[in-house]
């Protein structure tokens, strides 16, 4: 899909899990939603805000059926703050994080594990919580096995909508919700190679992410991959316009809708990202231009670049595509029915995706945000290596300055201590809305 479609190779996320989700509901930036510092954890009594209106609901009212499947992951501690009373016809998964791909159980940091309902379809590949290696396909390890299965649930989707002959008016995108996890003592088995940092940072390996948009309403004659500067914002503006929805319906969110953008292959209408403002761990990133300013508490040194290319020892195809596609594709072998199927030599489109460092790691310019800010000439230095800010204190003032006008507009973080009565040993052994009268009870476990 992603060889046929345009390739988003410009596209930001935020650095965690329930902060990405809200922003693609909403279309706000989390320091609007109080979910700017962490994520929401089982037993929390935070949520997405109930007075913002989501996506469901504008989809709702231009006569669309909402569903969701998968991971909510933004409050449930009253019903009114789950899914099927914030938009969705339906709600087939799990409300909470740190859930075992397999066994569909949630992980805690007191190793304790309870079940959640979950499906095997749209599952991504964040933290390997729990599973073991017998767990996984032979062929396969660790996070590779969680690929392999999303790879087959994505053409078992696409096998269905064409079945029922519904791809033709489809829209399917694909994307992350924050950089991956490389720290192999949490389980994290990621690689962000040739970015630094990785998930909970600022820094690009912890917010550039992956994702592509598929649809014959874009009408393409060959692969795209784009460099247009995209949010996660976007997405609510982005497809109510292609819905037909009027923009001004939409109020005073943050994101743009890349529709016309992505059909006419325009200019983006993003000159600035707001990365994150975070006061309880006292960092802020701001995108302006072919600029990014980064300070506060991260680290600073060679340490922040992890993860690794994952080929390496690998003998490498003379081919990628020829090798991935050995065994088949169902999803490929539909674009060809439906002569969708758009790249004329093998292996072109993702060489253009490719990013690479001009200078080395051991070459970098001293960088400390904790003492002062950091700024880099990202479309040049997209690695982060060479810090300009001593060369440029002009823009570096302009960009505090934006960053000030941000956080007149913030919230306080709604981060709570996890709730005892939530417990699930307190309801059955199950996560349930906890603060509703009829889950109220006197918990002998605590």
């Amino acid at each position: 899909m992603a060889s046929s479609g345009i390739i988003l190779n410009n596209y930001y996320a935020e650095r965690l899990c329930s902060p990405s989700r809200a922003a693609l509901l909403t279309g706000k930036y989390p320091i609007r939603l109080g979910l700017q510092h962490y994520v929401i954890r089982a037993n929390e009594a935070t949520a997405l805000p109930l007075e913002e209106k989501v996506l469901p609901q504008y989809l709702k009212e231009l006569g669309y059926s909402t569903h969701l499947v998968g991971k909510w992951h933004l409050g449930y501690h009253k019903k009114e703050y789950t899914p099927t009373y914030r938009g969705f016809d339906s709600f087939f998964g799990y409300y909470n994080g740190f859930i075992d791909y397999y066994d569909y159980t949630h992980f805690d940091e007191s190793s304790i594990r309870f079940p959640e309902v979950a499906i095997n379809l749209f599952l991504g590949g964040h933290r390997n919580f729990g599973a073991s290696k017998h767990q996984i396909p032979e062929a396969v390890y660790r996070v590779w096995g969680m690929v392999s299965a999303l790879d087959r649930s994505v053409g078992d989707v696409f096998q269905a909508l064409h079945n029922k002959g519904m791809l033709s008016n489809t829209v399917l995108i694909f994307s992350s919700d924050n950089g991956g996890e490389t720290n192999e003592t949490i389980g994290g088995y990621s690689s962000n190679y040739p970015l630094r940092g990785k998930k909970y940072h600022v820094w690009e390996g912890g917010i550039r992410i992956p994702g592509f948009i598929w649809s014959p309403l874009l009408q393409l004659q060959e692969p795209r991959v784009s460099m247009q500067l995209m949010h996660v914002t976007d997405w609510l503006p982005t497809l109510y316009s292609a819905a037909g929805g009027v923009m001004k319906h939409l109020g005073n969110i943050d994101g743009h809708s890349m529709w016309e953008a992505f059909l006419n292959n325009t200019e983006s209408p993003h000159q600035e990202i707001l990365h994150n403002i975070d006061p309880i761990d006292n960092l802020a990133a701001l995108r302006m231009g072919d600029f990014i300013l980064v300070y506060g508490n991260m680290e600073s040194g060679t340490e922040s670049w992890s993860g690794h290319r994952v080929l390496e020892g690998m003998r490498q195809p003379e081919s990628m595509d020829e090798w991935v596609y050995i065994n088949g594709s169902t999803t490929r072998e539909i674009l060809y029915q439906i002569k969708s199927y758009l790249p004329k030599v093998p292996d072109s489109w993702r060489e253009q995706t490719e990013v690479r460092c001009k200078r080395s790691r051991s070459t970098s310019i001293k960088c400390s945000p904790a003492e002062k800010p950091c700024l880099f000439h990202i479309t040049e230095d997209p690695c982060e290596i060479n810090n300009i800010a001593d060369s440029f204190p002009e823009k570096v003032q302009l960009m505090l300055e934006a960053l000030k006008d941000y956080e007149k507009k913030a919230v306080k973080p709604q981060s709570k201590d996890p709730d005892p009565h939530g417990d699930p040993m307190c309801h059955g052994f199950a996560y349930v809305p906890w603060m509703d009268p009829e889950h109220i009870s006197d918990c002998p476990f605590f």
